[in-house]
């Protein structure tokens, strides 16, 4: 898998789990430390399939978050397999034609733009 395959794979979930993180208020999640994560594992597992949500914090600091699978089982339903667009995106490529000659230059111009 390239990059890009990953890319276009994880935008649409990232996309869709920041508004849900984002919304949420942060009493509604609850707080776990990764020391109870270890020792409480199948516990934290079996309420997020039951819906809850959790923040992972080590230190202090949030760190990750474990959501219901359903989450993502939603947003991913409709995407096409990384082959499949991948060959797409191969033949968008062959019919355009490129102002760059390597990607290097790609890569310059892009960062004069920025």
């Amino acid at each position: 898998m390239t990059s890009l395959d990953l890319a276009a794979t994880i935008r649409p979930i990232i996309a869709t789990i920041r508004p849900i993180i984002a919304t949420r208020e942060i009493s509604a999640v609850k707080k776990v430390t990764a020391r109870e994560l270890k020792n409480k594992t199948g516990e934290i597992i079996r309420k997020a399939r039951e819906g809850e949500e959790f923040l992972i914090t080590v230190r202090g600091k949030p760190a990750a978050a474990i959501l219901p699978a359903e989450y993502l089982e939603r947003k991913t339903a409709n995407l096409r397999p990384p082959e499949e667009a991948w060959k797409d995106i191969e033949e968008t490529l062959k019919k355009s034609s490129s102002k760059f000659e390597t990607w290097r230059e790609a890569i310059a111009w892009a960062r004069k733009r920025a």
